[in-house]
């Protein structure tokens, strides 16, 4: 049961972000990624588009981890304010707004 409730979530929240993207104006949903990344960051990205991700850890109350996943793959981790996503939780399951490997918007 709660395999079929993140599935219908994550198709769900997939519709929200392609219609929300089409509504201003991203062009560009696929992969555009020119650097390799590893999950610890090593490198940098220049993903742009919208993602699944999953919010892996938050960081002594301050820094969320978001892990950007494609094909049910990880592919980068991008770190974002815990004042500016107060309502994140481990396990969480988020779509991402990235330009040029910078978070945009996470919902």
């Amino acid at each position: 049961m709660a395999e079929h409730t993140e599935s219908g979530r994550r198709t769900a929240l997939t519709t929200i972000g392609t219609v929300v993207a089409a509504a201003i104006g991203v062009t560009s949903i696929g992969t555009t990624q020119t650097a390799a990344t590893s999950v610890d960051g090593a490198t940098g990205s220049d993903l742009t588009g919208i993602y699944d991700g999953t919010v892996d850890r938050i960081v002594d109350g301050e820094h969320v981890v978001i892990l950007i996943e494609e094909g049910g793959e990880v592919i980068d981790q991008q770190v974002v304010s815990a004042d500016e996503y107060p309502d994140l939780e481990e396990g969480d399951a988020v779509m991402v707004l990235l330009y040029d490997g910078n978070v945009l918007f996470v919902w």
